[in-house]
């Protein structure tokens, strides 16, 4: 997401955000392609499955982990008036295939694709942050260059640091569910290894607020009024990307529940749902059973240290080594 957009209209582009690059091999960029195919399959597959009615036992509570769906408490569920209802009340209402959109609609998140996989690949280290004047980029440039400066040693350590992946993938969505990134989540010992660095670089929208009078405070799409998110919710890589366009009626094809349902459920092996469900899911030994997961040893061919830390800013990008 490189704007912040409401019902399909640009508000602002003058958006900062950071992370780090890493130059793939040949032999990991085989690999990416080749798990991105794979998935793409399983996921068509796990569809198919829910529109044939396999997960119609598969009932779950709507119980997101915080920052990571952004909610829409006054469109859902489809076909429902739900106007009025708050976030709070949205928070553990039950689920399931036959409430969702994924039995109507024929935009469903199954064809991601990855132009990139040629260059150099990236994975988020801040949230990324739209300010309404250009000003306020210049401002965050120097407060960015600064604090490089200031946790350059921590920065010269994470340049012999090697990360791996998590097992299972994630779908995101941008702010307005018409993006949808089918991602590969750092694992945990990575993301602990990260978080000092990342929350150093979240905290400067904040820092700034401090040091400069009538400095805009910034906007990350889907965080509240007065409480900014200061740290990036997943972090993780692309595999790919796919767009799914707006209803007329503004409502949308493929919203936060059908998101939460597709991550907590469809892309679950066939023995994480037999732990989940159990004797629930009768028809559990009709569900395909495809590829769903990182294996031990494709986990171990993508490890990766990365090249060098980059601040990306509408209008172009800035690169700064790892050590100097």
């Amino acid at each position: 997401m490189l704007y912040t957009v409401e019902r399909g209209s640009l508000v602002t582009k003058n958006y900062v955000t950071s992370f780090f690059n890493f130059r793939p091999t040949n032999d990991q960029r085989t690999l990416l392609r080749n798990i991105l195919t794979q998935f793409n399959s399983s996921i068509s597959c796990r569809f198919d499955d829910a529109r044939s009615g396999l997960f119609q036992d598969a009932n779950i509570k709507f119980n997101p982990q915080k920052d990571e769906y952004n909610i829409y408490p006054f469109e859902l569920p489809y076909n429902l008036l739900m106007k009025g209802n708050t976030k709070s009340k949205l928070i553990g209402r039950e689920i399931w295939p036959g409430m969702l959109n994924l039995l109507e609609t024929s935009f469903i998140p199954n064809r991601f694709m990855n132009y990139n996989l040629s260059e150099d690949n990236t994975f988020p280290l801040t949230p990324l942050v739209n300010y309404k004047r250009v000003k306020m980029l210049t401002l965050y440039k120097q407060a960015f260059e600064k604090k490089i400066k200031e946790i350059r040693p921590l920065l010269t350590k994470l340049k012999s640091t090697t990360f791996t992946f998590q097992t299972s993938p994630k779908i995101l969505s941008n702010y307005d569910y018409s993006t949808f990134y089918l991602v590969l989540p750092l694992s945990q010992q990575s993301c602990k290894n990260l978080k000092q660095l990342s929350d150093e670089l979240s905290h400067i929208r904040i820092e700034l607020l401090k040091e400069h009078q009538n400095m805009e405070p910034g906007v990350y799409p889907g965080e509240e009024k007065d409480k900014p998110i200061l740290f990036q919710p997943c972090i993780h890589y692309t595999l790919g990307k796919m767009k799914i366009p707006a209803r007329k009626d503004q409502n949308l094809h493929f919203g936060m529940y059908e998101t939460y349902y597709m991550n907590e459920v469809l892309l679950k092996t066939k023995s994480q749902l037999s732990d989940m469900f159990g004797a629930k899911m009768h028809d559990i030994h009709k569900i395909s059973d495809r590829k769903l997961s990182l294996n031990a040893q494709e986990i171990e061919k993508l490890k990766f240290i990365p090249t060098d830390l980059t601040l990306s800013m509408s209008g172009g990008q800035l690169r700064y080594p790892l050590s100097t």
